[in-house]
């Protein structure tokens, strides 16, 4: 598990929108700002309504985020699109018909991928979440 300070900059019902610290080290990174840790980073995440009704702009909450969620991200978004792209295109090349259709098969699965990628990240969505595991009121 990794943990990153967040500041909570805004709630609406149990959504929270928060800025997350940047660590140290991406400083000096040049690709910051495209891997989502850079110090402008905002996100928006779900939480128990309970603690969103404790929280208010300002305050600084600590996130976990599970090792293996990167990976399950990326497999969600990249991997499960290609392989219904390859899929079709295999399932279609496989059939004998004409290469002109090949396209079509090609796209074909890789929408069908690209939908059961959303639909599998929609079920498994609060796992693949950070959790709040403790927060600090500002003292204004």
């Amino acid at each position: 598990m990794s943990e990153r300070i967040a500041q909570v900059l805004g709630i609406q019902g149990a959504r929270l929108t928060v800025r997350t610290e940047s660590p140290e080290a991406c400083g000096s990174c040049r690709s910051q700002s495209a891997c989502g840790s850079g110090s402008s980073a905002v996100h928006r995440i779900e939480v128990d309504a309970g603690l969103a009704a404790r929280l208010r702009a300002g305050d600084h909450i600590t996130l976990n985020v599970d090792d293996g969620v990167p990976a399950t991200a990326a497999l969600l978004a990249y991997v499960v699109p290609l392989a219904g792209l390859l899929l079709g295109m295999g399932l279609y090349g496989a059939s004998g018909g004409p290469e002109a259709g090949m396209l079509v098969a090609g796209m074909t699965g890789l929408g069908s991928g690209w939908w059961l990628s959303r639909r599998l990240s929609r079920r498994w969505g609060q796992a693949l979440q950070p959790q709040v595991c403790g927060s600090k009121r500002d003292a204004d």
